[in-house]
């Protein structure tokens, strides 16, 4: 029954987020979680920071237990500014991969290189991973762009974006407007 502490356990001792999920789950619920948890409901869960939420921890559940730990994710996330979520566990961070590319320009391309750096220099601001660097080549200027990326799909939106920058720097020097359309 939520708000009846287990019997034998003096309320003030148990450790906040155990007393919140006493208090807040229903009895099947926390029976389940006590028995998966083995004395230390912490283990269950992992907290990621950035967005904020509770997650069940990389445990092999059944689909019934997965359940309960979800509900109570759940539970923690929406009360997240009641407790002190720190002490769980983390959500590991994935590892970002980096990937440069570069372009060369020509004593023709500085058109291209000031409409290609002017775009750049916009959107990257907005791009989260995107490192430009400029070199001097023996040709004109290089231009080296590195990626980091921690999943195959962010790396390929993020590639595309910047081949669409240089498309669009391209048709911007010679006046012709770049042009989509809708199958």
């Amino acid at each position: 029954m939520p708000g009846v502490p287990a019997e034998g356990v003096e309320r003030s001792v148990l450790r906040p987020i155990e007393r919140f999920l006493r208090d807040h789950l229903d009895s099947r619920d926390l029976a389940r979680l006590l028995a998966l948890a083995g004395g230390d409901l912490h283990r269950l869960f992992l907290y990621d920071p950035v967005d904020k939420r509770v997650e069940p921890a990389e445990i092999d559940f059944t689909p019934e237990d997965l359940e309960s730990v979800m509900r109570a994710a759940d539970l923690l996330t929406s009360h997240a500014d009641q407790l002190d979520l720190a002490r769980l566990g983390h959500v590991p961070v994935p590892r970002r991969e980096k990937f440069q590319f570069q372009y060369f320009f020509g004593p023709a391309d500085q058109a291209l290189y000031e409409a290609f750096m002017a775009a750049l220099d916009r959107a990257s601001a907005r791009m989260d991973g995107v490192f430009v660097e400029e070199n001097a080549g023996l040709d004109g200027p290089i231009v080296t762009v590195t990626i980091a990326a921690a999943t195959e799909n962010e790396y390929r939106q993020t590639k595309e974006h910047i081949e669409w920058l240089y498309e669009v720097a391209k048709k911007s020097i010679t006046g012709e407007p770049y042009k989509g359309y809708r199958p």
